[in-house]
């Protein structure tokens, strides 16, 4: 049980199965993984990665959240959905002016971290009417959302939704929040070769 401010914020129930040969080490099944924010989730598989000297596998039911929004480098996990994309995001007003937007009209400021092509970063000012982007332009305006050149390229990919992002430690929320849960939404990613 993770306790905050004096509430129960999450929590994971669990069963060790050991090795016959090998009694101090085993598979822990995880029956119930309750949380209340993304930082209690992460604090909960934080948890069960600190378990790793003891057990050669964890097997639990991913909650709804894309795998890739919770782990950055997932290489040593598995799941049944597998997806084998990779895209970067190098022009980001470009990506931002070509992406599908929400009907009616509104704006947000979305930042970019690049640290490997510092130039690709940056913060962006968009207006948007009727399904498209009007206007997008470099800017110095206080970004309503943070996040690195991954999880940007995600977004407005349409490979995770806004609420999933926000399960990733190295995204920032400032405001506009309804804005951007309308903007970034999931959608089919289709590749065409």
């Amino acid at each position: 049980m993770l306790w905050e401010d004096e509430k129960p914020r999450a929590y994971v129930r669990f069963s060790f199965s050991h090795e016959p040969d090998m009694p101090f080490v085993g598979e822990l099944q995880v029956e119930e993984l309750v949380w209340d924010t993304p930082a209690s989730l992460r604090a909960a598989l934080g948890f069960l990665y600190r378990m790793r000297a003891k057990v050669s596998h964890i097997n639990f039911e991913l909650p709804e959240v894309e795998l890739a929004t919770l782990v950055p480098e997932s290489d040593k996990v598995e799941q049944q959905i597998e997806s084998h994309v990779m895209a970067r995001l190098l022009d980001v007003e470009r990506m931002l002016r070509l992406m599908p937007h929400p009907f009616g009209t509104g704006s947000y400021v979305l930042g970019v971290e690049d640290p490997f092509l510092p130039e690709a970063g940056g913060s962006w000012l968009v207006e948007y009417s009727d399904h498209r982007a009007v206007s997008v332009e470099r800017t110095d305006q206080a970004p309503d959302l943070i996040a690195d050149e991954t999880v940007a390229c995600q977004l407005v990919l349409g490979r995770i939704g806004f609420e999933d992002a926000l399960y990733r430690s190295d995204v920032r929320l400032a405001g506009n929040a309804d804005t951007l849960s309308r903007v970034f939404v999931r959608r089919p990613v289709h590749l065409v070769l």
